[in-house]
């Protein structure tokens, strides 16, 4: 078992490298269950109009309904199947599964820098308003030894020297991006990328994004052996969440 195991590492790992191959753009490695499909379909139908956006992402898909479904919606997207029982069940903060992903992250970001790449990680629980890469260039902090470049809870007081941690670059500066976390509340301000978090289930956080705009996928077409259809707000998603 234990052999069987390690070759099929292997085989993912050589799989992994062929597709990173083929990626000329900073990529950004995506890691996902079933779980967290609706909200994920609803980030790619966010973000499927931005400029090379959809060329720079890897998903693993952890079981089979969520890589036959991305596959099916969207064919060009880079998706493999890395198959982890553990990690078939909904899992949230705190328990096993969730250190578990933490962890798989960690390894996935040091896998990625050995091979000297520069890479992005994106949560699919962040509205864009605008491309990403037309907003941020890490070139432009690169000035001293810097290898991060974090995202912060907010602009005020303690949250703008607090890590969010949802969204950052490796080779970069540590504080330029704004990635707030958001509260149903009274705020006028959207900033341009937004993360729905604070310990919610993907149901909740996929019904808060429906419920305020960020409505990109259909949600009737979510589902095992369905292809998922982006609504039109696709086309101008900055536009999505009223200002």
């Amino acid at each position: 078992m234990q052999l069987v195991s390690s070759l099929l590492l292997s085989c993912t790992l050589l799989t992994y490298t062929q597709v990173l191959s083929k990626i000329d753009l900073e990529p950004i490695p995506i890691i996902i269950n079933k779980h967290a499909l609706n909200v994920t379909l609803n980030w790619l139908c966010n973000v499927v109009n931005y400029q090379d956006v959809h060329k720079r992402i890897i998903v693993l898909a952890f079981d089979n309904v969520t890589y036959v479904t991305l596959k099916r919606s969207f064919p060009s997207l880079h998706v493999l199947h890395w198959d982890l029982p553990v990690l078939y069940d909904r899992f949230s903060a705190g328990d096993y599964r969730y250190q578990l992903i933490q962890v798989f992250r960690a390894n996935l970001c040091a896998y990625l820098a050995a091979k000297r790449r520069d890479f992005w990680i994106a949560q699919p629980d962040t509205y864009w308003r605008e491309n990403l890469f037309e907003v941020i260039d890490p070139s432009k902090f690169l000035k001293n030894d810097e290898n991060l470049l974090f995202d912060q809870e907010g602009t005020n007081g303690l949250l703008a020297d607090m890590i969010a941690g949802g969204c950052f670059f490796v080779r970069g500066n540590e504080k330029i991006m704004s990635n707030w976390r958001w509260h149903t509340s009274d705020k006028k301000f959207v900033p341009t990328f937004l993360q729905f978090d604070g310990g919610y289930s993907s149901e909740s956080k996929f019904q808060q994004m429906q419920r305020l705009g960020a409505a990109f996928v259909n949600p009737e077409t979510i589902g095992e052996n369905r292809q998922a259809n982006c609504t039109s707000i696709s086309e101008i998603p900055g536009d999505a969440i009223p200002l």
